[in-house]
């Protein structure tokens, strides 16, 4: 039987907290996005922005949770891009997570001696199945159960089906493109393309959100949350 993990709430506080834990500076926070439409509201999100976590409801049709039809798969530039395959039920939050922190310039925030350091040493020696099972029965799940116990609401059994999945998005530092990470995708990272903006949260990234939203016209469970620098 696949293990089966608590899922994540999507709480700012929550998951900023996790993401120190398991090893990025005190330096970045995460932060909820209330809205795509309003540029007022958004000039409110610390800039840069390194990484989106976007929450929605998968639909049963869904054969890999891709935005859009992709023209380029970028599988194996590990120092390019690194991609967690999802190998343990209800864990997307936490694959989000370590995809938010170990790509792109938030990459520069791990703290040594830490599990996310821990894993980026390793990581040129594994692929991408062998480096879930790593990650599988590494101090990884302990951290999660701490943080998927707490948030607003009751916490479900792990063996319950959640209809929700958290993606990730994330601008490499090496070519400049932005990149849409699911694990539970069979086909790896979706490589969207060169980011006209040199921030995440800009044209690009909110067309390819709005269209998750669009495809689902009655639903209203979406949430999006930015990594940016901690406001002092």
């Amino acid at each position: 039987m696949m293990e089966s993990w608590v899922p994540l709430e999507c709480n700012p506080f929550i998951l900023t907290q996790y993401l120190w834990e398991l090893g990025i500076s005190k330096d970045l926070e995460i932060y909820d996005i209330f809205t795509l439409d309003d540029e007022e509201m958004l000039r409110f999100i610390p800039r840069p922005v390194f990484a989106l976590l976007f929450v929605f409801p998968v639909k049963e049709s869904d054969e890999n949770c891709s935005s859009i039809e992709t023209k380029e798969i970028l599988i194996k530039n590990q120092e390019n891009i690194i991609w967690f395959k999802q190998t343990v039920r209800n864990s997307c939050g936490a694959i989000a997570l370590l995809h938010a922190a170990t790509n792109g310039d938030a990459r520069n925030f791990i703290l040594p001696n830490t599990l996310l350091a821990n894993i980026l040493e390793k990581i040129e020696y594994l692929d991408p199945s062998s480096l879930s099972n790593m990650i599988e029965f590494s101090q990884l799940k302990t951290i999660h159960e701490k943080f998927a116990s707490q948030g607003e609401t009751t916490a479900p059994d792990a063996l319950e089906d959640t209809s929700l999945h958290y993606v990730c998005f994330v601008k490499s530092s090496v070519n400049g493109h932005l990149y849409e990470l699911d694990g539970r995708n069979p086909l790896g990272p979706i490589d969207h393309g060169f980011l006209n903006n040199s921030d995440i949260l800009g044209d690009q990234s909110i067309q390819i959100i709005k269209s998750y939203i669009n495809k689902r016209e009655k639903e209203i469970r979406f949430s999006l949350c930015a990594l940016a620098y901690k406001i002092q």
